[in-house]
């Protein structure tokens, strides 16, 4: 156990944060913590609007295909350097250049659009990133990009410098010092009482249950955990030490299907067939009891209340197409038995396939989601159907394009066959609310049809906490608030 002081804040996760290096963040709990450290062009208002951060302002052509930045030059890295417009396109660049550790680069999201990304594997630039001096960056689109501010506010796009020791250094509050493999320690740069150091721990657990999840608060050994997995919502309320923080969905639960011709999975009716199976026997129950206060069952990509999102008429004709390829699917997997890997909650996939006589192999449920995000995703082991949570912005439909379209820092040839792109490419440059609801209307359809994944649900973010230790502040509860932001210690 790392020893704490009484004035550090003790924040938990109960999986590794992995590459903790900018542009191969690929972590809901790494993005979190490099923004202690660096930081990007634009942030996140506590409203959900776009706010200046390493960009002081910005104008945007007409066309929206020209952005320039002015840059503040007030900032400093950790090494006590100042930053500059050519630190942001260095850092870019520098971004893409890197190998993923997943199946994509996750600055493919905005970079993707910009002039000169399509000939960047040859020639190592972004010419349409353009430090025209010490203060101002020139970006050139090739197409509008309605969420393309929004985008430049992740960690992903981070702005460092790279030191004499090989180490990245960024402008932010804190300096992040790896303490062991599942331990760290932010450092504030300027020390003060209102700014305590954090220590970051890795909380390991055999069952990631209720139970364990309470003890590592209520013994002292981190005073939040943060993406809780699950809580029994009466045994929260029975801690005299803990509370339950629960926010807006922020994680697609979804059950990504191997479109590539590696599978039988490769032919759309098979997909279909199921979409139909799942559909109509997945229940919340069906996943352990501690989901139940965070998660809600949809078959479709968009909430609710969120453009795209279609009525039950339009979902049901098309969904119950899948009814009469059943058969097909039967067939098939007698050929080539299904590889299932990822489900929560034990073998309930199988169970339903084996009602439909779906074969499924032996194999099935053998991989952790981390080895199904680098073994799996990138083919190097034969799945077929992957359970896998992933973590995007839904405040705009676009947000799933972040793991279903073709440059999506999360996507993968896996499930992603690139035949919906334009549709996506065309919906990112729409501005108007009904536009941009008729337009994801068709996208969701599209999905429906090719099924690239099955949507089993949403979970809402969930965050424990020692009341006695730590206080909430106004910033809470939305995928895009950072940890940092959301508790203080009660000096």
């Amino acid at each position: 156990m790392v020893g704490c002081s009484k004035e550090e804040l003790k924040i938990g996760y109960l999986a590794h944060w992995g590459s903790l290096i900018p542009p191969l963040q690929n972590t809901a709990y790494a993005d979190e913590i490099l923004k202690a450290e660096y930081e990007s062009l634009t942030a996140i208002g506590t409203n959900g609007e776009i706010a200046p951060l390493v960009a002081k302002s910005w104008t945007v052509s007409d066309d929206r295909l020209e952005y320039t930045f002015n840059i503040d030059n007030t900032k400093k890295f950790s090494d006590g350097t100042l930053l500059n417009a050519f630190d942001v396109k260095r850092s870019w660049e520098k971004g893409l250049s890197l190998s993923p550790i997943i199946a994509s680069s996750g600055l493919k999201d905005a970079l993707s659009f910009t002039e000169g990304f399509d000939d960047f594997s040859r020639t190592g630039i972004l010419s349409g990133v353009i430090a025209k001096n010490d203060h101002q960056l020139i970006v050139r689109l090739k197409t509008p990009y309605r969420l393309f501010l929004s985008f430049l506010s992740g960690s992903r796009y981070a702005i460092y410098r790279i030191g004499k020791d090989g180490e990245y250094l960024g402008t932010g509050k804190y300096r992040i010092n790896e303490i062991d493999h599942d331990n760290l320690r932010l450092e504030p740069r300027q020390p003060n009482r209102s700014t305590p150091a954090i220590v970051i721990k890795y909380v390991k657990t055999e069952k990631k249950s209720t139970e364990e999840q309470l003890h590592a608060i209520e013994s002292g050994y981190v005073d939040v955990i943060q993406h809780a997995s699950g809580i029994h919502r009466q045994q929260c309320s029975d801690s005299k030490t803990v509370r339950c923080l629960v926010g807006s969905a922020q994680t697609h639960v979804n059950l990504f299907l191997n479109v590539t011709k590696k599978s039988i999975l490769h032919s759309p009716k098979a997909r279909q067939a199921l979409q139909y199976i799942i559909g109509k026997h997945f229940e919340e129950s069906l996943l352990p009891s501690r989901f139940s206060l965070t998660f809600k069952k949809s078959l479709q990509s968009f909430l609710e209340l969120s453009p795209g999102h279609l009525n039950d008429n339009e979902f049901g004709n098309i969904w119950n197409k899948g009814k009469e390829f059943i058969e097909y699917l039967q067939v098939e997997s007698k050929k080539s038995p299904l590889v299932v890997q990822g489900t929560i909650g034990g073998d309930w996939l199988v169970d339903i396939l084996s009602k439909y006589n779906i074969k499924t192999s032996s194999d099935s449920n053998t991989m952790s989601w981390n080895q199904l995000r680098t073994d799996g995703l990138t083919q190097k082991v034969k799945v077929d159907i992957a359970m896998l949570a992933v973590s995007v912005g839904d405040s705009d439909p676009d947000g799933i394009y972040h793991f279903i379209g073709k440059q999506g820092g999360l996507s993968s040839p896996f499930f992603c066959d690139g035949s919906i792109e334009d549709k996506f490419i065309y919906g990112k440059s729409l501005l108007h609310r009904e536009e941009i609801d008729s337009h994801y209307r068709e996208i969701s359809k599209d999905l429906l049809t090719n099924v690239p994944y099955v949507h089993l649900g949403f979970l809402h973010r969930l965050d424990l906490y020692n009341h006695k230790r730590v206080s909430i502040t106004a910033h809470t509860g939305k995928r895009t608030t950072n940890v940092l932001e959301t508790f203080q210690l009660n000096l």
